[in-house]
């Protein structure tokens, strides 16, 4: 069974506006830029910093999409011998319908939390729903019922978003690995993730809303802040003017918090209209794959037929 996707009904809405609509109407709920309509557990609103719910505390479900990636190529990374390698315990399997469901135990930034993680899909691309609350939560059931409800609407050429009218020329081995909402991702030989911790990935896309950019350093600065590293360290900066619009290019350094390896992360903030902006984000190893993700976001055109 499948549903449609609609509007996101987020445009114009203050956070607590949204929330009470969310609130005063039963689910299923559709998740805006996604296909994926699910009922989430009471007291979850639309997240409008990412694709899904969050409760506004600890706990939140998030909606990828990996469009041109099989569903079957994803396999081999999710048994619990692939999964441990990434700091995830195994705790519970299952098989809901199309979707796999598995429950894991993981350690992040010093908190324990459990993930529900439902993986369905197909040939054309693959959807992961992810529940995270902290252990021991007594709501971590109503995750795994939210989960059992996803349901997918069908892919056409309609859900490919107006703003992905743009290309990318990859290089250093890249290339494209699908999509995930409006972010292209770019990886080794377009291996599908995840990956290791030690392979360059290079992702890129528009904004899926408005932000406060009129100071653009310090907005992409800000940005580079969030990104899940840690120790962000001798930042540079350089104004660029990349398809028409003039915007930042940061290079820096940042330490993985698993590994405690240092990353080369490159970031470039383009700004759009109605405070709308372009983001691509580059992660390697070395200056010499920096130089490979400058080259790439230096590439980018806009407005294709």
């Amino acid at each position: 069974m499948t549903r449609g996707t609609c509007p996101s009904a987020s445009a114009g809405l203050s956070g607590s506006m949204l929330a009470t609509l969310v609130m005063a109407f039963a689910a299923p709920t559709p998740v805006p830029q996604t296909r994926v309509t699910l009922d989430p557990p009471e007291g979850f609103v639309l997240s409008e910093q990412f694709p899904g719910f969050t409760d506004g505390a600890m706990a939140s479900i998030a909606v990828t999409e990996l469009r041109n990636v099989p569903a079957s190529d994803l396999a081999p990374e999710m048994t619990a011998e692939a999964l441990a390698t990434k700091g995830m315990k195994e705790l519970e399997r299952a098989q809901v319908g199309g979707a796999t469901l598995i429950r894991v135990e993981q350690t992040v930034q010093g908190v324990t939390v459990e993930k529900w993680m439902a993986i369905q899909g197909d040939e054309g691309s693959t959807v992961f729903v992810v529940g995270t609350m902290p252990a021991g939560d007594a709501r971590l059931p109503s995750l795994r019922k939210a989960l059992e409800t996803v349901t997918l609407a069908e892919l056409t050429s309609a859900d490919v978003p107006e703003a992905m009218k743009y290309a990318i020329t990859p290089g250093g081995g890249l290339a494209q690995a699908g999509t995930m909402g409006n972010m292209q991702m770019f990886t080794l030989g377009g291996k599908a993730p995840p990956l290791p911790d030690d392979e360059p990935r290079f992702m890129a896309g528009p904004s899926m809303g408005a932000a406060d950019v009129e100071d653009l350093e310090a907005f992409a600065r800000a940005r580079l802040a969030g990104l899940p590293f840690e120790k962000a360290r001798n930042v540079q900066v350089e104004r660029v003017t990349v398809a028409g619009r003039e915007g930042v290019e940061l290079q820096a350094l940042a330490t993985h918090p698993k590994t405690r390896v240092d990353r080369m992360i490159y970031q470039l903030v383009l700004p759009g209209s109605g405070g709308t902006y372009f983001i691509a984000v580059g992660i390697g190893a070395d200056r010499k794959e920096w130089k490979v993700f400058q080259e790439m976001g230096r590439s980018l055109r806009f407005d294709l037929d």
